[in-house]
């Protein structure tokens, strides 16, 4: 019990030694940390730590207050998930990311952020890898630093000297400044211009060793009275300039002070007089040009009030008598031109019409049509100056207007012709989907009057006659020619019809087959009228023979027999002649009418044939416009919507113009219309421009991906911009189709068979055996919920299989629903560069 005791004594007071050392070790530790805190806190920046994936694990109290983005938000993300990313950043990103990749340290790279309020933060940040206690790569750990009002800094005084060089470089005044020995030390263009002399032959040279004696002499006495004088000296002189140009110049020459008061240098002003007279007369040519524009302008200041107009513009306000002087008031003007007739305005709405150009006038927007009482029209653009005036330009239009309603007119013209013709017409696209259909063609397929747009003929008609149809179609697609062919339709209600039908390829403007034309004729009677004259001559044939046995059996009574058969065969004859006469006539008929529908297929087919430009030009002017406006190329726009939804446009419209890329490039193809441009292909450099066009969407998905590309890869002969689409769309599928926090791999090696591999895997949705086949064929879907909530035209693989094959490849997909997708490329060995 006694030793028991004495080693419980030792235990307790080794315990109370421990816990005694502990408690001074975290008062230690304690006092580090704060001592810690307090230098992160007396200084601009924060420290911070990522973790093995690059994702912010830890950034001190600097990090969470002088950033725009509170540490909840940050904890757990990639910087490039929420740093502000453009264009012109996109290279130091990628160059920084491999950085980190090889675990390489890294000094002052700065990136931007922009905060709730839209305002771009920029934080220089610098660190160095991390690894745990067994070597493993854990992270990044380093320091971080608002550099926004040092970069604005920088900027301000840039753009300062950027704006004080220009001045001084592109005024038309010649500037120079010398030290007291007389040698130069800055000149400008218009220095070096009139003495004829670079300045890099006169810096730091004296005039008498680059100019005449003569010139010398004239500037030395110049200078000599600065100096003298220690004031500016101002004078108009005529030097001799090497050139001999002959140039009256103010010369105004300064001496410029040391902070001690002396004289450290001089500068010298030089104005061209004769300049001065060039610009007014130049000015007053300016004046007479738009005077003799065509088009009427005119030019308001701040208050309304006029201060130039042209001829034209005079002259279309002449009614007005005096009062389009300089000096009118705009809204005086409005107001005399409605009351004196000069515009055209509906009755009794005089006040509304002026209230309305007043607002357009105060606010100026598009360009707007305004019609005159002389028959005329104008389109009027009017913009705000910077200084507060309104420059007003009226264009006549008046010729345009005249087409477009005599278009107008040509086009209810065709349209009543469509709509009236015998003959049943119905126009569909390349996929047999129905877009037009006129009166005849609805009386007969659909007398209900169903809704058929992009249906096909499947909607009207039984699947045999349909497949004799459809197989026209593509005959006449495939060939480009017209198709003819007789079908029988049998309605459910009413008696067998007979058609002759024509299918008409209809060809754009690339001479691509862009759908078809049906010309559809009843010809039931007329072939019941030819299997009557079959039955007819039949029946005649039975007759005779009858007739004929009659005669045998009545010998006797030759003679009558024979008048019969006379009288038989004159019977005969006639009815064939009058049934003959009557078919001719029938065939004339059907032969107009056949001509009638030719004249209307013909002038659709024309009108076709125009689709594409009226598609195309307006789709440009909408990408064109959309863009100019989200770039914000005429003047910033301070509402932030507008931008964004002007930027929604533009992806909208070059979306539509991508969509009918694909299409022209499918029909192309199969049309055999499509060659390649062969050349040799650095697949890695392909393949490193596809991620930076989907990079964004990867980030913005929180993709995982992984390149695997063969080193020394050889180069391969094909087609570049082919190659390129086939992988950017491979990429593009998988990134559309991996949930969040997927993964893609995209690799490229020489296969075993010495064939050319290009290949995309992921962890995505996957894809139905079934569906396979599908999906390489053009518009083709798989029939998946989730796939099918994913926008698309259904072109990508079916283009990108057919590229392939031009390139006498194979594409082979593996895929598992769940699991993910493997899209192989795989070219010949043969285009293979070794």
């Amino acid at each position: 019990m006694i030793l028991l005791g004495a080693a419980g004594g030792c235990l307790l007071a080794a315990l109370l030694y421990v816990s005694v050392r502990w408690r001074q070790t975290d008062k230690a530790l304690q006092r580090e940390s704060r001592r810690r805190e307090d230098f992160a806190d007396s200084t601009p920046g924060w420290f911070w730590e990522t973790d093995s994936a690059h994702r912010i694990v830890f950034e001190s109290h600097h990090g969470t207050t002088r950033t725009a983005k509170p540490f909840a938000d940050t904890r757990g993300l990639r910087r490039e998930q929420f740093a502000h990313i453009d264009t012109a950043d996109a290279a130091r990103w990628q160059a920084h990311n491999k950085t980190l990749e090889q675990r390489q340290p890294f000094r002052d790279f700065e990136y931007k952020y922009e905060n709730p309020d839209h305002q771009l933060s920029y934080i220089q940040i610098s660190g160095k890898p991390r690894y745990d206690k067994n070597g493993n790569f854990a992270g990044y750990r380093g320091w971080a630093t608002d550099i926004t009002q040092l970069k604005a800094a920088e900027s301000k005084l840039q753009q300062s000297e950027t704006r004080l060089n220009a001045v001084l470089e592109h005024t038309p005044i010649a500037i120079c400044f010398k030290d007291l020995q007389e040698r130069y030390l800055y000149v400008n263009q218009t220095f070096e211009a009139w003495y004829d002399i670079a300045r890099e032959d006169i810096l730091g040279k004296t005039a008498e060793q680059v100019f005449s004696t003569a010139l010398a002499a004239h500037i030395a006495a110049s200078d000599e009275k600065v100096i003298a004088s220690r004031a500016t000296v101002h004078h108009e002189t005529n030097p001799p300039f090497a050139s001999g140009q002959d140039r009256i110049i103010q010369l105004i020459k300064f001496p410029v002070f040391a902070p001690d008061n002396t004289i450290s240098g001089l500068g010298a002003v030089l104005l061209d007089l004769g300049e001065r007279k060039e610009e007014e007369r130049a000015m007053h040519l300016l004046i007479a040009a738009l005077d003799g524009s065509p088009d009427r302008i005119a030019l308001y200041d701040e208050n309304d009030q006029l201060i130039f107009s042209n001829g034209p513009f005079r002259k279309l306000n002449e009614l007005i008598s005096g009062s389009v002087v300089k000096g009118s008031n705009y809204r005086s003007m409005v107001r005399l031109a409605v009351e004196k007739g000069i515009v055209r305005v509906p009755e009794g709405e005089e006040e509304a019409w002026i209230a309305q150009r007043l607002a357009r006038h105060d606010q100026p927007g598009e360009p707007f049509e305004a019609e005159y009482s002389d028959g005329s029209w104008l389109l009027i653009r009017e913009k705000k100056l910077p200084d507060g005036s309104t420059l007003s330009v009226g264009t006549d239009i008046t010729e345009q207007k005249r087409t477009e309603t005599a278009l107008r007119e040509s086009q209810g013209r065709w349209q009543a012709f469509f709509d009236n013709s015998p003959a049943a017409i119905v126009i569909k696209d390349r996929d047999g989907r129905i877009q037009m259909t006129n009166r005849s063609w609805n009386n007969i397929f659909n007398p209900q009057g169903r809704d058929l747009a992009d249906q096909t003929v499947y909607a009207v008609l039984n699947k045999e006659t349909a497949d004799r149809a459809t197989a026209a179609e593509e005959l006449a697609i495939r060939e480009k020619k017209v198709v003819e062919l007789e079908i029988e339709l049998a309605w459910p209600d009413g008696p067998i019809q007979i058609h002759s039908v024509r299918k008409i390829p209809i060809i754009d403007d690339a001479g691509n087959v862009a759908g078809t034309g049906t010309i559809s004729d009843d010809i039931t009677q007329r072939v019941n009228a030819e299997q009557a004259v079959r039955d007819g001559r039949d029946e005649l044939e039975r007759r005779v023979i009858e007739r004929t046995a009659e005669l045998q059996t009545e010998i006797a009574d030759r003679r009558y027999a024979e008048e019969a058969l006379s009288q038989a065969k004159a019977d005969l004859e006639r009815r064939v002649q009058e049934r003959t006469s009557a078919l001719q006539d029938e065939i004339i008929i059907r032969r107009q009418a056949q001509e009638t529908a030719d004249y209307a297929n013909r002038a659709k087919t024309e009108f076709l044939a125009n689709m594409s430009h009226e598609l195309r030009t307006p789709l440009n002017g909408i990408i064109g416009f959309s863009e100019l406006i989200s770039q914000q190329m005429l003047g910033p726009i301070n509402i932030l919507k507008y931008r964004e939804y002007a930027a929604d446009i533009n992806d909208a419209g070059n979306h539509l113009l991508a969509v009918i890329s694909d299409i022209l490039d499918i029909s192309k193809i199969e049309a055999r219309m499509m060659e390649l441009n062969v050349d040799d292909i650095e697949i890695r450099a392909v393949i490193d421009d596809c991620l930076t066009m989907v990079n964004e969407r990867i980030s913005r998905s929180n993709l995982n991906l992984v390149v695997n590309v063969a080193g020394n890869l050889p180069h391969l002969r094909g087609d570049h911009i082919r190659i390129k689409q086939i992988i950017l769309n491979l990429l593009s599928n998988s990134v559309k189709f991996t949930p969040a926090a997927g993964r893609i791999e995209i690799g490229a090696a020489i296969g075993p068979q010495g064939h050319y591999e290009i290949w995309v895997d992921d962890s995505g949705r996957g894809i139905a055996e079934k569906d396979i086949p599908l999906i390489l064929q053009p518009f083709g879907q798989a029939r998946d919920d989730f796939l099918l909530t994913h926008e698309g035209t259904g072109l990508g693989l079916s283009l990108a299989n057919h590229l392939i094959e031009m390139h006498e490849g194979t594409l082979d997909i593996k895929s598992e629903v769940d699991k993910g997708t493997r899209v192989t490329v795989r070219f010949p060995a043969h285009r293979v560069i070794t």
